[in-house]
């Protein structure tokens, strides 16, 4: 009894959104267009990156793959700063907060709940020592 021909392969993949018992599917030409040709970065992003991203496609695949991974990690990071100064500007009507006396404007900040009372968290760098400020909100 014959299999017929090989169209679809199926692949495990990791994707957040979809079950780790999922498979994605994936048609045999394109797995075979892509081992013959290597992608080539977005033409729109800064020369400097595209030069990284092409120096990147000499490595090995499991470096790729864990470039890729802390790549997703960064993304994700980035879209949540992203949505917290949103946030932040439409919660304060856009000004950023006056930082108190003393603590420089550079300082981390940290906006903390500790049993239902809020505190804003500063925190910085003088030469050697980590100096931080809180203050109720």
């Amino acid at each position: 009894m014959g299999f017929g021909t090989l169209d679809h392969v199926i692949l495990p993949h990791t994707l957040s959104s979809i079950g780790n018992n999922d498979v994605l599917t994936v048609p045999t030409e394109r797995i075979t267009r892509m081992a013959d040709t290597q992608p080539t970065p977005p033409t729109d992003l800064d020369a400097d990156i595209r030069a990284i991203l092409l120096a990147l496609g000499e490595e090995d695949a499991e470096t790729i793959h864990a470039v890729a991974a802390y790549t997703a990690e960064l993304a994700d990071w980035a879209a949540a700063m992203d949505d917290r100064a949103t946030e932040s500007n439409e919660t304060d009507g856009g000004d950023a907060p006056a930082t108190p006396e003393g603590v420089p404007d550079d300082a981390t900040v940290s906006e903390i709940d500790i049993a239902g009372v809020e505190y804003t968290y500063y925190q910085w760098r003088e030469g050697d020592s980590i100096r931080s400020e809180t203050v109720k909100r």
